[in-house]
């Protein structure tokens, strides 16, 4: 049957838009996290983070992940094309690769559309990742992805500390996100060390997402995370905008010039 004429394409007016991201230990933010954005209300100027705004749409999801490597291939392409050394994540859905028609198209993608040297700044980024999942699960997943990318990182819960199967995965990174955490940050710290004593055990680095507040990047910083992204550390931009030189001291900038 023909469509309403009034049915709305959840994705119509898709954006994207750059978390920076800082490596303490080079002192520098030269990561960007792909953000796919939305309108909290059609034609409104006003955005949100469309994995939020789709989270009970799995179909639109599901294009969402595509959506995105299509946005970062063209993206990485142009960084190849004016010799800038950045490197671009794009996150994905462990449950779209786990289809595999789904993960047959995204492979096919990456290898036919995705130069040698676009696909040495692009990482990977696995999110929603079960708790509990297979070695051989994960290994049917990152294998492929790793021969097109340069990393496969997997974002997990916070109170994730055995990281054994995402080692014998060959996962480069493991990472938590703390947007959508609550409690007292004395908590959120006290897991953050927990989750990287796990991760350094496995012999993994870790990364965290959306450090909400100056003293839980610092916690980071001091439970050994090698990137820390948040709007105290940077906020999301239109464009990745280069390497930047980013230093402890430009942390704590704002509270020494308030």
């Amino acid at each position: 049957p023909a469509a309403a004429p009034n049915a709305v394409n959840p994705l119509a007016e898709l954006s994207f838009r750059y978390r920076p991201s800082w490596d303490p230990g080079r002192g520098v933010i030269a990561a960007y996290l792909c953000v796919p954005m939305l309108p909290i209300t059609p034609g409104s100027g006003q955005r949100w983070h469309a994995a939020l705004v789709l989270q009970h749409d799995a179909a639109a999801l599901e294009k969402l992940d595509f959506a995105m490597l299509d946005h970062a291939i063209e993206v990485l392409e142009k960084l190849v094309r004016d010799k800038r050394r950045l490197l671009i994540t794009v996150p994905v859905r462990f449950e779209t690769l786990s289809a595999s028609v789904h993960r047959r198209r995204y492979i096919d993608i990456l290898r036919t559309r995705l130069s040698s040297e676009a696909a040495s700044l692009l990482v990977i980024e696995l999110v929603r990742v079960p708790d509990g999942v297979p070695e051989a699960r994960l290994l049917e997943i990152t294998a492929p992805l790793r021969a097109h990318a340069r990393a496969v990182v997997a974002r997990l819960r916070p109170e994730t500390t055995d990281f054994t199967q995402f080692a014998i995965a060959r996962v480069a990174a493991v990472g938590c996100d703390l947007s959508e955490r609550s409690g007292s940050e004395v908590a959120l710290m006290q897991q953050m060390v927990r989750f990287s004593k796990g991760a350094a055990k496995a012999g993994i680095a870790t990364y965290l997402r959306n450090a909400g507040s100056l003293s839980l990047a610092a916690a980071a910083l001091g439970a050994g995370f090698a990137h820390i992204d948040g709007d105290v550390v940077a906020e999301i931009v239109d464009q990745p905008r280069g390497i930047v030189e980013f230093s402890l001291l430009d942390l704590y900038a704002p509270e020494i010039k308030g």
